[in-house]
């Protein structure tokens, strides 16, 4: 499924940031500092966050101006105040486990400062009203069963009318929306009487098969909702960037990796994802290194116990990494983490990068962009800038402002 709009309210400083639309791949959020950039993703990650990220925290969270008068004093629930809310639409991967009436729906969540998640369908189909001529339909089929009751029932049992009535007492034509508690109690009726309708009697075998289904949209529609919502995609939000150690003793990290204690978790997991990208485990190359073996790549270097990062310039000569500017190994970090990750456990997550490629120099952020478009096709990416050369000639309109 496609990210394709969404919105931040209640959040900070954010009182509403109102829809704004998602590119299909890339996303950028254009603004001074100060301007909340960082609030938007931080508050979009909550949708669907990985494990581990704290959800909302009312105190902390809501703008502090009207907590102490809305929240302190009762006077507005968490569980109805909406943070974060974020439109779908479906792909045919995920239209394919639904029915065809939901074919042209797209799907909305909103993630409440109680930290709740509430789903709901956009152009799908919709609980029926109750209006004249269903209570019409009702009446008459109640009617029609009454009359086929066999002579000689209990007595002092309700009629099948009298039931209905019962249930439809509160209902007003025009208004009443047929789902939850109503359409279970209708439905329940429906199938008591099913046996009674004279299935020769075309017209009330119709008039019963249509007014069941009408009570089953809200079991679709909230089924719907539910298998999309299992098949969202990750939020993952980034503003401290991994890196990778130019220098790294092997048997020393895969001991680190296989005790799950990572003593530096910053440098660590970068060269943890460096090893995946390339397809190594950090044992294997260290058990390589006991044997005094040495395996040369373009990133890589196994040197007895240590890894050296190197890159290839453009004469072919391999320089380690630590000899390149820190623009230059912000660069390299960022390209391994992010891509060992989009094949691994972030595969079709939302990337919302806060503030890329500071340290770089203004005619590398615009070499990185290219790195970012790379990323973004296999992982729609939103992410915040300041800065004129992050955001291409061509990518305007891929802009919002954050004021």
């Amino acid at each position: 499924m496609k990210l394709i709009q969404a919105r931040v309210q209640n959040y900070r400083s954010i009182r509403d940031t109102g829809w704004f639309d998602v590119e299909e791949a890339k996303t950028i959020l254009v603004g001074p500092n100060e301007a909340g950039k960082t609030a938007i993703l931080e508050a979009m990650q909550q949708i669907n966050p990985p494990d581990g990220v704290k959800g909302f925290d009312g105190l902390r969270d809501y703008p502090r101006k009207l907590y102490n008068a809305n929240i302190q004093l009762g006077k507005q629930d968490p569980g109805e105040i909406p943070v974060a809310s974020a439109k779908f639409a479906l792909e045919a991967e995920e239209l394919a486990g639904l029915p065809d009436s939901f074919s042209e729906a797209g799907f909305c969540y909103t993630r409440y400062l109680d930290n709740e998640l509430e789903g709901e369908i956009i152009g799908g189909p919709e609980p029926a009203v109750f209006t004249e001529e269903i209570r019409k339909d009702l009446q008459r089929l109640a009617s029609h069963v009454d009359g086929r009751v066999v002579e000689g029932g209990v007595a002092n049992t309700p009629t099948h009318s009298a039931r209905l009535d019962g249930i439809t007492s509160d209902w007003s034509v025009g208004t009443t929306a047929i789902e939850g508690a109503k359409a279970t109690s209708l439905r329940e009726w429906l199938d008591s009487v099913t046996t009674l309708v004279d299935e020769d009697d075309e017209r009330e075998d119709a008039r019963h098969t249509r007014l069941l289904e009408l009570t089953r949209i809200p079991e679709e529609v909230a089924a719907a909702v539910d298998e999309i919502q299992s098949r969202l995609p990750v939020f993952v939000y980034y503003s401290n960037y991994f890196r990778v150690r130019p220098n790294l003793h092997l048997r020393r990290f895969a001991d680190r990796l296989e005790r799950n204690v990572l003593d530096d978790d910053r440098y660590d997991y970068g060269n943890k994802c460096l090893l995946k990208l390339l397809g190594f485990e950090a044992r294997e190359l260290a058990n390589l290194g006991d044997a005094h073996a040495e395996a040369d790549t373009v990133l890589i270097q196994a040197d007895g116990q240590y890894l050296k990062v190197v890159v290839q310039d453009e004469l072919g000569v391999l320089i380690e990494l630590d000899q390149r500017s820190a623009g230059f190994q912000w660069l390299v970090s960022f390209f391994v983490v992010f891509f060992a990750e989009a094949q691994d456990a972030h595969r079709n997550a939302i990337l919302l990068l806060d503030e890329p490629g500071l340290s770089l120099h203004g005619l590398k952020q615009r070499e990185f962009r290219q790195t970012i478009s790379r990323l973004a096709e296999g992982n729609q990416t939103l992410y915040t800038t300041h800065s004129p050369f992050l955001v291409g000639p061509d990518e305007l309109d891929w802009c919002e402002s954050s004021k």
